[in-house]
């Protein structure tokens, strides 16, 4: 007969055995493909002269959501003109905004440096590059031999300066408030399987106003707040009426299974949207298709807009009822019927107590836009939901 020592003894040894054999399996689980930055919203060709002439280093700021041993870079000239590729390279961020610590890795096409990118053409991607790639704020840097090619607006402010800077720690300080050059995604070969989290929405999910180099958007706030990877595809300026059928923009990237999504106040305030079921109509398309290709998607309350000129009714100071009616509408509808998985109500997190068509004046920069600390609180009430 076994003794209740013996029998003791035994289970324990055979937990030990289990625990150890999943540990063994889950750190050799084998590295795939996961996008781990992307740029979205390029809209057209930015000259050369502006930003140092032709052959000028650019630096663009670039927070990598995970780490990982392989990287490749997607390139794409979409605007006005053929764009001509000089040098590309990668690097990671230094102690200060803007500079640079290490040797940059050097990114090629088909193993040279320099590529041509036709205009309006196919997506470009870089061969893999063999690297220890940590998460974290890296530089992208891009040199070209054409006078043009494409920007888009953002938060941070990308550096540039004349001639071959690639390797220069910190540039002379000249900035643009735009993303320039032709990368648009970044992919890296990672064991990393934490959830992979996109916050999709206008501005305001962009970070406008937030302070620039220092990832105080909300997706960069609620990446740390969670410890896990979040990529950003706020575009300044976007409708939900041209975002109907984004689910296919999505499903493109690698590793995307939780969409956080944040828009309709432009659409609200240029007119775009004057009935709840305009915005019912497009929520839907939204929500079946992510749902149909396995992603969770959590929809955001707009924020209030009081103050804010484009808010108020024609040739006053006094906000737009009907449009602060419709908002209202639209929340109420998000918070019940929205069919996501889930609410994450901003408008709760920002607006002012004491008129809640406002946001509160310690979380706000222009009365639409958040300042640091309301990101922050959007990044709180975000990750709350998120637990």
């Amino acid at each position: 007969m076994t003794s209740p020592r013996l029998s003791f003894r035994f289970v324990r040894l055979v937990y030990c055995l289990v625990v150890i054999a999943v540990a063994a399996y889950t750190s050799h689980a084998d590295p795939v493909w996961r996008t781990a930055f992307v740029k979205r919203g390029f809209v057209g060709t930015y000259q050369s002269g502006w930003a140092g002439g032709v052959g000028a280093t650019i630096r663009n700021r670039m927070p990598l959501a995970f780490s990982g041993t392989k990287v490749r870079v997607t390139l794409r000239s979409d605007y006005g003109a053929d764009v001509q590729l000089a040098k590309l390279t990668l690097v990671p961020g230094g102690s200060g905004p803007g500079s640079i610590e290490g040797s940059p890795l050097s990114v090629t096409i088909t193993g040279k440096q320099d590529a041509a990118l036709p205009m309006r053409s196919k997506e470009v991607l870089s061969d893999e590059i063999d690297a220890t790639i940590k998460a974290g704020t890296w530089y992208l840097q891009e040199t070209f031999a054409s006078t043009t090619y494409s920007y888009a607006y953002n938060v941070d402010a990308p550096s540039f300066e004349a001639g071959d800077q690639h390797a220069k720690p910190l540039l002379s300080g000249k900035q643009s408030g735009a993303w320039l050059g032709n990368a648009y995604r970044v992919d890296v070969l990672t064991t990393d399987t934490r959830p992979l989290i996109l916050c999709y929405g206008d501005s305001i999910t962009a970070g406008y106003n937030s302070t620039a180099n220092a990832g105080c958007s909300y997706p960069e706030q609620l990446s740390k707040l969670l410890n896990r990877p979040v990529l950003n595809m706020g575009v300044n300026g976007d409708v939900i009426t041209q975002r109907a059928y984004c689910a296919s923009e999505i499903r493109a990237l690698n590793g995307v299974n939780v969409v956080l999504f944040l828009m309709g106040v432009n659409d609200i305030l240029t007119g775009g949207i004057k009935s709840l079921d305009k915005y019912q109509q497009c929520t839907g398309i939204v929500v079946k298709q992510l749902h149909e290709s396995g992603i969770k998607v959590y929809w955001g309350t707009i924020p209030p807009f009081n103050g804010y000129k484009a808010g108020f009714t024609a040739g006053t100071t006094t906000l737009d009822l009907d449009k602060e009616a419709l908002r209202k509408q639209i929340n109420d509808w998000i918070r019940t019927s929205s069919g996501a998985d889930g609410v994450i109500d901003y408008d709760k997190a920002l607006c002012d107590s004491g008129d809640p068509s406002k946001l509160r004046a310690d979380f706000q920069s222009d009365w639409l836009h958040p300042n640091d600390a309301g990101y922050h609180r959007m990044a709180d009430v975000a990750a709350a939901v998120l637990r």
